[in-house]
């Protein structure tokens, strides 16, 4: 029998890139003796791992390596027991040479466990668990604690997080919460503020692309909350919730519940406040679904419900827009069931210059669509009642367009057979205002700016009173009805009496006054539209330098004198355009003084600058992808050498 000694020199975690075969690898280095002297000669090595120095338990496999080569005593190996083997527990070395166990043990140094550190877990795949050996997740906390993860900034001033979570994935979310009981009162995300102007939950979608959300929240449960913020403090601007995405689709506050039974809401809002509003909004609100305000079953997109006060407040430059995308919908529908008193179906208020009190918008281009849809059942009742209340600027009561061609900008019925009703009523207190405006921008087909219908021998189709009373002043013409036409062969205000007998009028119009007139026209008009077709064209050339035109031209916010309405308003420089554009711009007599712009002829001068930055962006894009084939082609090469030095290395290693 040889008399063999092993006298360990070290074991560690092995981190050279030429050396390692996983994270837990360990290299073992130790010298044998034999016979006295350093060993020479091939051996066969078994290495193990155990939990004690001397008995004990054995950990993982035996690891065996037949034939080692050690040449003046010195031997290495490299073991790998797995992360599992490595819990942070005391662990020993035993190695056997040709079958005879060599005494004593070697300990386990610490550095191997770099990776399994005071209760953490990582395993094979990288996986964190913190109180689990079992993660499934990239970190995975489990605790029978109160809390599992707490976080904490104890700076009491400047924008602090307690936790922070970042995705940057497009679909991606920064803070996942799950409450996975389906049932109680169990929260996914609870967040809740002290501060008068603090956030009870704040997400922010910096995602400039895709659905990005500020605060998602979800809840399988059919009586639980996705998201839930509460603002304790009772005075103050403070936030129960607060969502704000940055992206141009993204979303500041996204509500799902997914459960398909029970009285799931995506969204609802109650106030025990009677002068308070269960659903308040600023700009433009966004509802896929039927969404209850102060009611726990709604039937509609929008459905609020509230015993005093107002159920839905809603404030900004539209406070709310209606968009109808099937044939037959309605882009807002509003439904008063009172059948006395005065009442209204929708009631919109602006105070902007040129704010809209409704708007309404139908995008099919086919069907029987409404852009705004009023109905009223009470002989005093109003089907849709619009009230711009600004003495000043271009403001409309009720604004309608219609993109279909056979649409209706606004379409009003009153269903009444008697008494004093309205299709459409439109009062305008503005010195340039309009009681009703309709605009049909549908350069073909059978449009509407307004189309009114009334069943009562006694009604009126389309009714425009403007109470407005001006003496003296001929530069103001306030006026009950105004319809505009853009269309080139259309018609500021289109009149036909379709029946085939008895006293019928296509247009009516009677003045009161000994000095007015039944019907005035003043001039032979303007032509807004403008024939386009190649037939009738020549010298066709494309517009030379539009950056450089664009370049020359100023964009301005301006207020109009007394005589063009007073109003603040954004816009160009009509004599300043002609210097660079003299084709959309017409003057005085004098030849100096501009009449006005056609700001619509500005369209192919923007259009072919697009063109000139997007030629210039292709060619960045054609010269970058250039220089990435090249560096591409640098890196492999290099890879290549890399990889032979490699295999040069390891050939002289194992000689």
């Amino acid at each position: 029998m040889k008399g063999l000694i092993a006298i360990a020199a070290c074991c560690l975690l092995q981190a050279s890139a030429l050396l390692a075969q996983s994270d837990t690898t360990l290299t073992y280095q130790g010298m044998l003796r034999e016979g006295g002297g350093p060993a020479n000669g091939t051996y066969d090595l078994e290495v193990s791992l155990w939990d004690a120095e001397s008995g004990g338990t054995q950990i993982g496999t035996t690891e065996i390596f037949n034939g080692v080569t050690i040449s003046d005593g010195l031997f290495l190996v490299r073991v790998d027991f797995g992360a599992e083997a490595l819990d942070n527990s005391e662990r020993w070395i035993e190695i056997a040479v040709d079958g005879l166990t060599l005494a004593p043990r070697q300990p386990v140094t610490r550095s191997p466990y770099a990776i399994q550190t005071r209760g953490i877990f990582v395993n094979d795949a990288g996986l964190v668990g913190i109180g689990t050996t079992t993660p499934i997740d990239a970190l995975q906390v489990e605790t029978d604690a109160e809390t599992a993860i707490s976080g904490h900034s104890t700076l009491n001033s400047g924008s602090t997080t307690g936790v922070f979570g970042q995705s940057d994935s497009p679909n991606g979310v920064g803070l996942y919460g799950d409450a996975v009981h389906s049932s109680g009162i169990n929260y996914g995300v609870y967040g809740q503020t002290s501060s008068p102007n603090g956030y009870g939950v704040l997400g922010i979608g910096l995602g400039n692309t895709g659905p990005s959300y500020g605060v998602y929240g979800r809840t399988n449960s059919a009586s639980g909350y996705g998201v839930v913020g509460r603002a304790a403090l009772g005075s103050g601007n403070n936030f129960g919730v607060f969502g704000q995405s940055q992206s141009t689709t993204g979303t500041g506050v996204y509500g799902w519940a997914s459960s398909a039974t029970g009285t799931a809401k995506a969204v609802r809002g109650d106030c025990s406040s009677p002068d308070g509003f269960a659903g308040y909004f600023s700009g433009r609100g966004y509802f896929s679904g039927d969404t209850g305000f102060g009611t726990s079953s709604p039937t509609h997109p929008v459905h609020a419900v509230k015993t005093s006060g107002t159920a839905i407040y809603a404030e900004g430059k539209v406070g709310v827009e209606g968009v109808n995308l099937q044939p037959g919908g309605r882009g807002v529908f509003g439904f008063d069931t009172r059948a006395d008193g005065l009442s209204y179906g929708v009631y919109g208020l602006t105070a902007s210059d040129a704010g809209a009190g409704v708007f309404g918008n139908a995008a099919a281009t086919s069907g029987l669509n409404y852009g705004v849809y009023g109905v009223t059942a009470s002989n005093g009742g109003i089907g849709v009642y619009g009230d711009a209340q600004s003495d000043s600027g271009t403001t409309f009561g009720v604004y309608g367009i219609s993109a279909a061609d056979t649409g209706r900008g606004v379409f009003g019925y009153a269903s009444a057979l008697d008494g004093l009703n309205y299709g459409v009523y439109g009062i305008s207190d503005g010195t340039i205002g309009r009681g009703v405006a309709g605009v049909s921008t549908s350069p073909t087909g059978h449009t509407y700016g307004v189309y009114g219908e009334a069943a009562s021998p006694d009604g009126y189709a389309v009714a425009g009173i403007n109470t407005a009373v001006e003496e003296g002043d001929p530069s103001k013409f306030p006026a009950g009805v105004y319809g505009q036409s853009d269309a080139y062969h259309g018609q500021g205000v289109a009149g036909v009496a379709t029946l085939f007998s008895g006293v019928t009028f296509g247009v009516y119009g009677a003045a009161v006054s000994p000095a007015g007139y039944d019907f005035f026209a003043n001039g032979a008009g303007t032509d807004y539209g403008s024939a386009s077709s190649r037939r009738w064209k020549h010298n066709i050339e494309p517009i030379p330098d539009p950056l450089g035109m664009l370049a020359r031209l100023r964009g301005v916010y301006f207020d109009w004198n007394a005589d063009h309405g007073g109003g603040h308003d954004i816009g160009f420089i009509a004599e300043e355009v002609g210097e660079v554009i003299p084709e959309i711009v017409g003057y005085e007599d004098n030849g100096v003084d501009a009449i006005g712009m056609d700001y619509g002829k500005m369209t192919p001068l923007l259009v072919q600058a697009v063109n000139a930055l997007r030629a210039e962006k292709d060619a960045e894009i054609a010269e970058l992808r250039s220089e990435n084939a090249m560096l591409r082609q640098r890196v492999t090469q290099m890879e290549q050498g890399f990889e032979e030095l490699i295999a040069a290395r390891r050939q002289e290693t194992s000689k």
